[in-house]
């Protein structure tokens, strides 16, 4: 009899293949606020709090010339068909306001949703009209994050602390920035409590709570149910599963593996993982992890984060706008017939196993499924 393994594994090497290669983009972390500007690095500083040399340190919010730009970068490229390239933009659907909060000494969570605008010291007008202009454009597919990115409860209770960590964490607040990576890593990821010595996900009525908050908040957004989402740091559990489901969800992007379904959801893994802004050999490995996609008959499934194409503090929008069109040129030079989608799209054809997008896998791509 065969082991519940050995049958996964049969089921993933026969699973069907694509028709046609087919491309997606998935990027993280739209509608985020982070550090607001570099005078708030000498601050900290100042402090007594020195930032990492990591680019994530450095996280900052889009503006309406960084998303105009990304958007005429996309309908500049357009598939066989006619089809614009199409970015899955998953947004963070609120942001902590953090001078409200401390005003009221951490007694309850505030926030302002990203449709409304956004939190002091962000001097910006909102950008819900230009997002919802790009998902017009069909060059953005809206995709849920969360709520919020990181842990609301639980940042509430270590800025409550009488302790060095919660002096850290006030400080970072009084600079309008909510989170950093190498700094509180405790409650970056909305579902995790990182506070002790393991890993433990939050219970399931604030899981609930949190991903409620969050659907409502992308339905006041962008007037539509979210039909995918992606958890912060891909942390997420089988009660996530449940509840996101629960909650009209459909799909998962997920890290690693091939698409399945799993706890009533469709888990869409992520293959090729491009960060221009982070790594200057972004684009010949890119294009390599997507050449042995299409070799085992499964989607190219970026992953690129918005702080690829945000000008704030990195300061390397450009040439990740740069680096993205090439991507887009070589693909479409290494396969003419190239699709361009979304998760949704794909996911439809792929419960109507539509002939026009999925076929039988060939034995080649059942033996590079096997390798991989």
């Amino acid at each position: 009899m065969l082991t519940r393994k050995t049958r996964e594994v049969q089921r993933l090497l026969h699973a069907p293949a694509l028709v046609r290669p087919t491309l997606l983009l998935q990027s993280d972390d739209w509608g985020r606020t982070g550090m607001p500007d570099p005078g708030a690095v000498a601050a900290l500083q100042a402090g007594g709090i020195s930032l990492s040399a990591s680019p994530w340190d450095r996280f900052g919010l889009e503006s309406a010339d960084d998303l105009t730009a990304l958007g005429d970068l996309l309908l500049a490229h357009t598939d066989v068909d006619g089809n614009p390239a199409v970015m899955s933009a998953v947004f963070v659907m609120a942001n902590a306001d953090l001078f409200e909060m401390q005003a009221e000494d951490y007694r309850r969570f505030r926030a302002v949703p990203i449709h409304q605008g956004f939190p002091a010291p962000w001097q910006q007008e909102p950008l819900i009209g230009i997002y919802n202009q790009l998902i017009d454009s069909r060059v953005f597919y809206p995709a849920l994050h969360g709520y919020t990115h990181f842990n609301p409860q639980l940042m509430l209770s270590l800025a409550r602390e009488d302790s060095e960590r919660g002096a850290r964490i006030r400080l970072l607040h009084a600079q309008g920035i909510p989170y950093l990576v190498s700094l509180t890593p405790e409650f970056n990821f909305a579902l995790l409590d990182r506070s002790g010595a393991t890993e433990q996900f939050i219970g399931a009525a604030e899981q609930a709570d949190w991903i409620e908050q969050g659907v409502h908040l992308f339905q006041l957004a962008f007037g539509r149910q979210p039909y995918s989402t992606c958890a912060p740091g891909y942390r997420f559990d089988v009660t996530t599963c449940k509840l996101w489901q629960q909650a009209g969800l459909s799909v998962v992007h997920n890290a690693g593996g091939m698409a399945g379904s799993k706890e009533g959801l469709w888990h869409l893994a992520r293959n090729v993982f491009f960060e221009p802004a982070l790594d200057a050999n972004a684009l010949p490995t890119a294009l390599q992890a997507a050449d042995a996609a299409v070799a085992r008959g499964e989607p190219i499934v970026v992953c690129t984060h918005s702080i690829n194409y945000v000008s704030r503090h990195v300061g390397l929008a450009d040439e990740g706008r740069k680096q993205l069109a090439a991507l887009l040129v070589a693909l479409l030079q290494r396969y003419p017939d190239l699709r361009f989608t979304d998760e949704q799209q794909l996911h439809q054809s792929w419960l109507k196993q539509d002939q026009h997008w999925w076929r039988a896998s060939s034995s080649r791509e059942r033996l590079a499924r096997f390798v991989r």
